[in-house]
């Protein structure tokens, strides 16, 4: 899962993303939060600051708090007190007679004049207050008279800080799953064109070189890389054309002359007037010619396999009657070998092919089980219907291929190691040109071996209805 590129840029997205969020929504909180407190102590100030100043020193009263008056009446229902430095009450208003609330003596007399300190403090009811202490200032004694408490309840400071706080919460899961959402919408969006691009390099192979790789931005870092792969695809096509021109033309270059030189040494080898050794030497070179002429048509057919439209000419061909026609044709090559050849094609089985070319495919593959299989043994060919395929199969006792080299034995002139040490080994051509055949009627070739036990090539052509 954590091995795709997607998953882990959705995943990062996701979480620089929700860090983000949380840390903004923390931001947030506690900026809320010190901002109602900051405007809760300010009301707070302002409420002690105008019972302070009120205080004269003449009189010692607090003219703020004179009795009979609306006012007074309304302080008395709030949280205000007054108390000397010798910790006698002076104002003490119903609330905090009904509560008891300590005053905190020790910390008030560590106040300056000028000074103020906030605290904070429950009910038994289980009410939270916040309060502040003033000093209270005797200008004429130039002293401290004693203090000024006043305190609101923090209820309404808290209450939508708390709601705000449960409103976070209850939303995180449903906020991670959108940013969720909305990262691999990013990265899919941003991948799409990668997705175009791999699919299109799939599609492309040696008969489809000129086409190239969409390119829907070519200003952003995908786009630059499907330009420059364009421009390999171009360099790669424009070789492989010269390498495919090339290869036609020596094979045409060499046709004529090998083909000249084999109709002399003809001739010249059925002179009865030379020596038997040298009419020996020239039927050996004869057979070298044949096989290099065999070569270059080989070559020849592989030029044309480059191109995009096979020179074939598709008709209904009867697999049984084919293969009898083979295998009646090869039945010569194996009787040297003393070998024989069982066909069992007693399904009907009809093809769309060029009968000639299906002719040079199975020759090929019926040549080399007869090349590499020992003297004596059997050669079986088997024709089924499977799955809308005509499957054919050949099996032989022959030499085996390595699993090593199995991967390799359809490239062009390679050979196995076992097939290098004998005069028979072919050209490497053989089963090129047979995997070409058989891709361009449709259809798939596969092989098994083992080494010393034998070979099976199987081919599967589509079936006509």
């Amino acid at each position: 899962m954590f091995h795709s590129i997607k998953t882990r840029l959705t995943l990062f997205y996701t979480l620089i993303v929700f860090l983000l969020f949380i840390i903004s929504a923390g931001l947030l909180y506690f900026g809320l939060q010190k901002l109602l407190i900051s405007q809760l102590d300010h009301e707070l100030h302002l409420y002690a600051d105008v019972i302070e100043d009120s205080y004269n020193p003449q009189n010692n009263s607090f003219e703020f708090l004179e009795e009979g008056t609306e006012l007074s009446q309304a302080i008395r229902r709030d949280w205000v007190r007054i108390l000397r430095t010798d910790s006698t009450i002076v104002f003490n208003s119903d609330r905090f007679a009904e509560t008891n609330i300590r005053f905190p003596f020790k910390k008030a007399v560590q106040l300056k004049l000028h000074d103020s300190m906030y605290r904070e403090f429950s009910t038994v009811f289980g009410r939270n207050y916040r309060s502040i202490i003033l000093p209270v200032r005797n200008d004429k004694m130039k002293s401290n008279f004693g203090w000024v408490e006043v305190a609101k309840s923090t209820h309404d400071l808290y209450h939508p800080i708390k709601a705000l706080r449960k409103l976070m919460v209850l939303a995180t899961p449903f906020i991670l799953l959108v940013i969720g959402l909305i990262s691999y919408f990013m990265v899919q969006r941003s991948f799409r064109p990668l997705a175009g691009i791999s699919k299109k390099i799939n599609e492309i192979s040696s008969s489809n070189l000129e086409d190239r790789l969409p390119v829907e931005n070519p200003h952003d870092e995908i786009g630059q890389i499907a330009i420059q792969f364009n421009d390999l695809l171009q360099r790669l096509d424009m070789s492989f054309k010269k390498q495919t021109r090339l290869l036609t033309d020596v094979a045409h270059e060499l046709k004529t002359p090998l083909a000249v030189l084999r109709s002399h040494w003809e001739q010249e080898a059925e002179n009865e007037l030379l020596p038997v050794s040298l009419r020996y030497k020239l039927s050996s070179d004869i057979e070298e010619i044949a096989r290099l002429s065999k070569m270059v048509n080989d070559l020849l057919l592989l030029s044309q396999s480059e191109h995009k439209e096979p020179p074939f000419k598709f008709e209904s061909v009867n697999m049984g009657i084919l293969l009898n026609i083979v295998v009646d044709d090869m039945r010569v090559l194996a009787a040297e070998k003393k070998q024989k050849i069982v066909l069992d094609s007693d399904q009907p089985a009809t093809v769309s092919a060029d009968e000639h070319y299906l002719r040079r495919l199975f020759t090929n593959l019926l040549d080399n089980a007869i090349k590499y299989s020992p003297n004596g043994s059997e050669i079986k060919i088997t024709l089924r219907q499977r799955d809308g395929m005509a499957e054919t199969k050949i099996e032989d006792n022959g030499i085996g291929i390595s699993e090593e080299e199995l991967p390799f034995i359809f490239d062009r002139l390679y050979r196995s190691n076992k097939a290098r040490s004998r005069r028979q080994g072919g050209n490497g051509l053989g089963l090129s040109i047979c995997r070409w055949i058989v891709a361009a009627h449709g259809g798939s070739i596969t092989v098994e071996s083992e080494p010393d036990k034998g070979t099976t090539f199987s081919v599967f052509l589509p079936l006509t209805e």
